[in-house]
Order: C-alpha cells, then structure tokens, then sequence
C-alpha cells in the first residue's frame, strides 16, 4: 500500500484497488492534559482508541447508506482499525471543514462571546472553514468559496444541506442513548470516478463533542455506549 496521508490520529493509504484505507490509530488529541477533539496536538495514545473509531466511523457510515446518504464507506476491516473508502478528490487544496453546530462552545464561543452564552443553543447552525496545517483560519463565505473556484453556490448549498440532514441523524441516533451532539465536523469530496459529491473522512469522537450531562465523552466511552445494546 501507498501512504498518501499521515495524520495525528489516522493515515491514509491507497490500495492496489484504487480506492483508499483510512487506518486510525491510538492516538488522541487534547490540552491541558484533557481530551480534546478540535485540539491541534496528541495528548497520549490511549490503546483501544484505534479500533473504537473505527467501529464508529463504520456504525455511523452504515446506517447513513442505509438511508441513501452518498458516503465514501465501502468496508471496514476492525483487524487492521481501518476502513476502505472510494477515492475521492478535496474541494480546494487541502478540503473543506463542514462545521454544523447545536451548542455554542470552543472556537464559536470564543469568537463570538460578547454575543452568546456558553451552551447556548443554536439551530444547527452551519459553518464553512478552508483546512489549513494550523487550522486557524476563519470561516469562509459562499460567495469567497464560489470566487476561489472551490465550490459553485450550489454545491454550496446541497453540502450545507447535506451536512444538516447528516448531523441531524447523528445527533437523533445519541440522543437514543442519552448523548447529546453540541457539534460535529464533517467533509466531503467528489468522487474521483464520477465527480459525486460523498460524505468522507471519518465519523467518530475525533471529529465531534458529545456530552452525557456536563460531561464530555471520549473515544471509548462512545463507542462503548452506541455499539452496546
């Protein structure tokens, strides 16, 4: 195998196939020695992490194909942590972050504060950032998106579309096990074969805040309490 992508907490292989495998690892990030999913840098490997995002991104993905969203899942493969995706192609250089947000918490808090209380709610509120090596840039507007070249108005607005049905599943399928979603981070990308636009990456702890209570849920813990019946 081809590694095309080495991440903090998944690399990226292409397979003799053509298509891709997403193999996550034990890694996690954090701050102040607290896990962390938007944080920039690993705080510890944590063994079972690897497999618990796996199971995960295969449980969310499976159930989004089901109902016809168009993902890049094809299989999973839990021996090797890793899933097997179509290849697909990023808007832009390095890909769009599809932040859509229930809560007002981290970096949406943080910048809005002299408007919003912590964990006030929104109405799945949608956000748009370029992914950059530093991940500090602002969002960015359709109308910029559209003037780059990056995406049309309207793959614009079937992605925030999109993005809204998919998190609005996910958050109903926590919900049924007492998890509440505060927000979610999601991709997409066109499929190298026939330029569909498809859900990618990942879907598991390293990409979303999910609360029991106060209390923020990690990788284990999620998987643990969504994949048991």
């Amino acid at each position: 195998m081809e590694l095309i992508y080495k991440g903090k907490n998944k690399n990226i292989y292409r397979l003799p196939t053509g298509a891709l495998q997403i193999q996550f690892t034990d890694a996690v990030t954090g701050e102040n020695g607290v896990f962390e999913p938007a944080a920039k840098s690993i705080l510890k490997t944590v063994p079972g992490a690897a497999l618990s995002n796996t199971q995960l991104s295969a449980y969310f993905f499976k159930k989004l194909n089901a109902i016809d969203v168009p993902t890049h899942f094809i299989a999973v493969d839990a021996e090797h942590t890793a899933i097997s995706v179509k290849d697909t192609t990023p808007f832009g250089t390095h890909g769009v972050d599809v932040i859509c947000r229930f809560r007002a918490i981290g970096a949406f808090e943080a910048r809005y504060n002299e408007f919003i209380e912590h964990g006030e709610e929104l109405d799945t509120l949608v956000e748009m950032v370029l992914k950059d090596e530093h991940e500090e840039l602002p969002p960015i507007t359709p109308d910029t998106l559209e003037a780059l070249g990056i995406m049309t108005l309207r793959e614009y607005n079937f992605i925030k579309n999109l993005a809204r049905d998919v998190s609005e599943f996910i958050r109903m399928d926590l919900a049924k096990k007492g998890l509440e979603l505060y927000d979610i981070k999601l991709e997409f990308g066109r499929d190298s074969q026939n330029a569909e636009i498809l859900l990618i990456n990942e879907i598991s702890a390293n990409n979303m805040h999910v609360y029991q209570g106060e209390r923020l849920i990690n990788a284990l813990e999620l998987e643990q309490i969504m994949l048991t019946k």
